[in-house]
């Protein structure tokens, strides 16, 4: 057994506590063939976002939303906490949209654009994350939006086993003309150490040696998914923690790993947070803060944007735990539940907000794996995303009357067709009033790629986008 691994729902669900999303009933499978520029396309198509489309037409599933939104709010004074690695802030132009050449006059909106999206590049889980990772970064980089907020845009072991961060940087490299100004902070996976008892990973083993043996690496964890995982969750917790924070080596080395005095890390990926922040505007301060977290490491990113014409805006990027109650027992710790941690990751994080944001102007975007139930969607932590709003921030994504799912069923890289939740959220908490000028879901188009069996149709990561224009 030589693949390098993926493991079962729950074990990538270890790795990712955020990437337990949900849904089902999102329109609009349509292809659409990837694209560079209009040479790729047809004579009556246009290159946008990396997907050839009528030159009459835009995305099938956008919304509008032009009521105007109150949201008067004090923000505290304080300075930013300076607490980064590994940032680029360089000066970038005002570029996007349409590819140069094309006879088309496009009108852009007025005001300011604001973009969020889990872009699943998550190697050994998501599945074709490898093949899908140039195609996600080019289509990033056409986004036409002042400021973006990623998430799982991770480290990955490579083929010589060393953490490399050539992802973020195919993505820093792509978004240099259009997207320049970025942020990131490599944080690490820390001293804390988890394992297996010797014999406890035998069944396991077995299961996985006799359905998934000749299983590629990118398809071990649908396979282990659908043949191994009550063997993976009779594991004890420390067990399915190590296993889960060391897949993307070979099962063999997974175990010998697991099973070794020392165990294995405690955090996945190296401990990385998998956040990106690009901007097209210079960015004047900058920051992070690391959230309490088991698993997964959980952090804030920080970006104060001087936007021409709109002054300076506080922008802040996240991605928030997952509730895995129905995968996994809770490892422990601080706290009884995925919730209880969530509950307590918002609160550190609305309290640093209301210390580093000066601008009166507060956006806060991510993955936060909590939503309410609106027509069509389930909730999802209900409670925990209440208590955003009760702090003052809107949501005019949420506060449709029927927002289309963020993480969907009908997504050709998820495996789960029962649920159908918003989590991925753009909120504001301005100090004076703003009006919403569009509210849409993104990057909810499918594309051809060519995988290691062939052309396959396919999304460029399992999560779809938001989009929020304001002036």
């Amino acid at each position: 057994m030589s693949s390098t691994t993926n493991f079962s729902n729950a074990s990538r669900a270890l790795l990712m506590l955020a990437w337990l999303g949900t849904a089902a009933s999102c329109a609009n499978e349509t292809t659409n063939t990837y694209c560079t520029s209009a040479d790729d396309c047809f004579a009556d198509e246009i290159c946008r976002d990396n997907i050839c489309r009528s030159r009459s037409g835009g995305l099938a599933n956008n919304t509008s939303n032009n009521t105007s939104q109150n949201n008067a709010n004090n923000t505290n004074n304080t300075n930013n906490t300076n607490n980064t690695n590994n940032t680029n802030d360089v000066g970038g132009d005002d570029t996007g949209g349409d590819d140069a050449g094309e006879d088309v006059v496009v009108v852009q909106p007025e005001g300011v654009t604001f973009v969020t999206y889990n872009v699943g590049l998550a190697r050994g889980f998501v599945s074709h994350s490898s093949v899908r990772v140039q195609p996600a970064a080019d289509a990033i980089a056409a986004l036409d939006a002042d400021a973006i907020c990623l998430q799982e845009v991770w480290v990955y072991r490579n083929a010589d086993n060393e953490w490399v961060e050539d992802d973020i940087q195919l993505v820093v490299a792509a978004s240099a003309q259009t997207h320049a100004n970025v942020h990131y902070a490599i944080t690490d996976a820390g001293d804390e150490r988890v394992g297996c008892e010797q014999t406890e990973s035998a069944p396991l083993l077995t299961c996985v040696g006799e359905f998934c043996a000749d299983v590629s690496p990118e398809n071990l964890s649908d396979c282990a998914l659908a043949n191994c995982q009550d063997e993976f969750l009779a594991l004890s917790t420390p067990c399915q923690q190590c296993i889960g924070t060391n897949l993307g080596k070979p099962v063999s080395e997974i175990i010998e790993t697991c099973i070794s005095e020392d165990g294995g890390a405690a955090y996945s990926s190296n401990g990385h947070n998998g956040l990106m922040l690009l901007s097209r505007h210079p960015i004047v301060a900058r920051g992070h803060l690391e959230l309490p977290a088991v698993l997964v490491k959980r952090s804030v990113l920080h970006a104060r944007v001087n936007v021409a014409d709109h002054g300076e805006v506080d922008v802040f990027c996240t991605h928030l735990a997952a509730d895995l109650s129905g995968s996994i027992t809770y490892p422990g710790g601080d706290y009884a539940s995925f919730e209880e941690e969530q509950a307590d990751q918002i609160v550190k994080m609305l309290a640093w907000i209301e210390q580093t944001a000066t601008s009166g102007r507060t956006v806060l975007m991510g993955d936060f794996n909590t939503g309410p139930a609106k027509a069509g969607l389930e909730a999802e932590l209900a409670a925990n995303f209440e208590a955003i709003v009760a702090d003052g921030y809107d949501s005019p994504y949420a506060d449709q009357a029927a927002p289309l799912c963020t993480y969907c069923g009908d997504n050709t890289l998820n495996a789960d067709p029962a649920t159908n939740k918003a989590i991925d959220h753009i909120f504001f908490k301005y100090a004076s009033d703003y009006e919403t000028l569009s509210v849409e879901r993104i990057m909810d188009q499918t594309v051809e790629l060519t995988t290691e069996t062939g052309a396959e149709s396919m999304h460029l990561s399992d999560h779809y986008g938001v989009s929020v224009s304001i002036k």
